[in-house]
């Protein structure tokens, strides 16, 4: 009887540390009550969930490859948005729907004037809500690229931002982070008008439920900016 009880208790523990992250120096156990063995003392659990890793390359998202951590949310956008904050001289998006198409071949194309004080924001959302939450991390980016060679570019990398959002389009989460990749994923994959530019994934982690991203573009002031937008993606 005594040898059930325990193995009953040890099937619990390991049914509760199934949900937790695979770290063993997270769990705390307390030392048995001396008094009566056979009832374990309660387990105190520390479970600290690990975001997931930012894609490694374009494949990563391509929705034909049975090994791809993330996937293009299109399937749940209806609808796709373009706006600007401040004063957004020459501000514009073309083909803002190819950032939502599932399509990694194809790409949105975000320009801005010379002297410009404003933020373009593109957006894409839908009725459906993406599960998440503070135990069960997910990261949401958009894949971007920019030219490698110039110096102005780069910085203008630094001021996009990805955002999480709701079914009405009101930020849920974010800024979150950059994360630089190469250029040959952008030529295996088949985009001529992309090549030697640089690929960069802008995403941030997510821990409540939301419905779509936005990617907001702050160009540096004085300089005539660009930003090739390829696809928004979510970790599976």
């Amino acid at each position: 009887m005594k040898q059930l009880m325990i193995l009953a208790a040890a099937s619990t523990l390991a049914g509760v540390l199934a949900g937790c992250a695979d770290d063993s120096s997270n769990l705390i156990v307390d030392p048995v009550d001396p008094v009566d063995p056979i009832d374990p003392v309660p387990c105190v659990l520390n479970c600290t969930p690990t975001p997931p890793p930012p894609p490694t390359s374009l494949e990563d998202c391509n929705p034909n490859n049975p090994n791809a951590r993330f996937a293009p949310i299109n399937s749940n956008v209806s609808s796709v948005d373009v706006g600007t904050e401040g004063i957004c001289v020459n501000c514009r998006v073309a083909s803002p729907v190819s950032a939502f198409d599932g399509n990694l071949n194809t790409f949105s194309a975000e320009t801005a004037g010379v002297g410009v004080f404003g933020t373009l924001n593109l957006s894409g959302r839908g009725p459906r809500a993406y599960e998440t939450s503070p135990t069960v991390l997910r990261r949401m980016g958009f894949f971007v690229a920019y030219p490698a060679d110039s110096v102005a570019d780069v910085a203008l990398l630094g001021n996009a931002s990805a955002f999480t959002v709701d079914a009405d389009g009101v930020q849920v989460q974010g800024p979150g982070e950059q994360t630089l990749d190469t250029a040959l994923s952008l030529q295996l994959l088949g985009l001529p008008l992309l090549a030697g530019q640089s690929l960069a994934f802008v995403s941030v982690v997510t821990s409540q439920p939301f419905n779509g991203a936005r990617l907001d573009f702050t160009p540096s002031i004085g300089v005539l900016a660009g930003l090739n937008v390829i696809e928004a993606c979510i970790s599976r």
